[in-house]
Parts: structure tokens; sequence; C-alpha cells
């Protein structure tokens, strides 16, 4: 009868495929590599700042996404990441995987089982999001933005998002050289301006754009000297990540 308290009272889900789960935290991990993820009513979510705090990670696993989804209460457990990344990575994709946390993370799929330790001193720290308006709204496909990121990655370190009503670009410039690539938008969105334009760091605009791998399509928020913020959503899985505006230093 103990036991049977014990295992109403465990923080755990299960999701059909293990693939589904390990590649959207492949994604959150190019960003953080410890989170504070919490046992909410509508899901598993993680806020958290990269250790620069240039980034914010949002993302959220809903709760009809699970086969099973156990939330006694709500409860914030802390992760590392990169380590939970190389133990999932030896289950099949294609494997049912259960994840239990209580004083340890316990991972099962029908073969095998996991144990890994949590971060206590992460528990804690799960944070929001700051109230942003933005300027601009796009939406594209995300293999068109990525190579716009990649052409312009050639030529410089940062990039200017420009949009005006009916056209986006992705430009950049470096000492000598320039790149502009037109991308085709589904959705373009220019609020109380002629033109938008934000620039922001090729760096953390290549790890964020990986969010492809969740879904087709990507949404892009911004304004001048401003936060952008990259949507990926696909059915119950939601990825958002905010990324701070390029500062000039001249």
């Amino acid at each position: 009868m103990e036991e049977t308290k014990t295992e109403e009272a465990l923080h755990s889900f299960t999701v059909a495929e293990a693939k589904d789960l390990v590649d959207a935290l492949n994604v959150v991990s190019e960003l953080i590599n410890e989170a504070s993820v919490k046992f909410t009513n509508d899901g598993l979510q993680i806020k958290t700042m990269d250790r620069a705090n240039v980034a914010m990670v949002l993302f959220k696993y809903k709760k009809e996404g699970f086969v099973e989804y156990n939330c006694p209460t709500e409860e914030t457990f802390g992760l590392d990441l990169s380590q939970l990344l190389k133990i999932l990575k030896r289950i099949d994709g294609k494997d049912k995987l259960t994840m239990e946390f209580k004083d340890m993370i316990t991972m099962r799929s029908s073969k095998k089982k996991f144990t890994a330790p949590l971060l206590a001193d992460l528990a804690d720290k799960s944070q929001e999001p700051p109230a942003l308006t933005f300027k601009a709204t796009v939406k594209a496909k995300g293999k068109d933005i990525s190579d716009a990121i990649e052409d312009a990655a050639v030529v410089g370190e940062s990039i200017s998002l420009v949009a005006t009503k009916g056209r986006f670009a992705i430009t950049a410039k470096g000492d000598l050289n320039s790149a502009e690539t037109d991308v085709v938008q589904t959705e373009l969105v220019v609020q109380d301006e002629s033109e938008v334009v934000g620039r922001y760091a090729i760096e953390y605009l290549q790890k964020m754009i990986k969010g492809a791998k969740i879904s087709d399509e990507v949404t892009m928020r911004f304004a001048k000297d401003y936060p952008l913020k990259m949507e990926f959503n696909k059915g119950n899985v939601e990825l958002g990540i905010i990324l701070a505006p390029r500062v000039d230093n001249d």
C-alpha cells in the first residue's frame, strides 16, 4: 500500500516515441546546457536564460502529447541537458520512453533503464519572459531562413532583418563585402513604420534556427534595437527563443 502511494505522488511522463522528445531537447541544448523543467497542469515547461544572459529559451511540451502524464503538484526540477541527451541517445528513437522525477531522474524504455542525478540548485530558477511588443512579424520556411543566415555568415558576424510592407530580407556587411537575401514569406506584418530593421548575432541565430527540426515554418518577431523572438510550433511542442539585439561598441 505504501508503494502505491509513492507511485501516485511521482512526477512522471511517457511519450510514444523517444525521438520526438530527444529532437526537441537537442534544439534546446544548443543554447542551454542546464535547465529548470517545470511540471504544470498543462504540461512540461522550460523557461531558462543562457549563461551569457543573451538568449532565453521558452519550451513547452503539452500534456496532450504524452501517453501518460502525472503531475501531482506543480514542481520544478533541475536537469543537466547535455548529460541527459547522452543517455537518451542510447534509447531507440521508436521506443516508448518513460521519465520519472523524484530524488533522481529515471528513464525507462522497453529494454533499458537509466538513472541520473537532478540539479538541486536549479529547482527554483525557472524564469518568466519579459513583456515585449514587436513592430514586425514574419512567417517563413525554416530552410529559407537557415540558408539566408548561412549566406550572411560568409561575410559578417551579425545580420540585419529588414522588413518592409511586401518584402523581407536578411543582410550582412563585412569590411569589404556584403550579402543580401530576399526571403519568401507566408505572412508579413509591419506596424507603424515603413521599414523595420533589427540586428542580431549570427552565432546565436545559427543555433536558434535549428528549431526548424521541430517545425518547417518559423515565426520571427522583432523591432529596431529590440529583442528578436523566434517561434517553432508543431502539434504539442512549442519552442520560443528570445535573443537580445546586437549592440555596437563603436
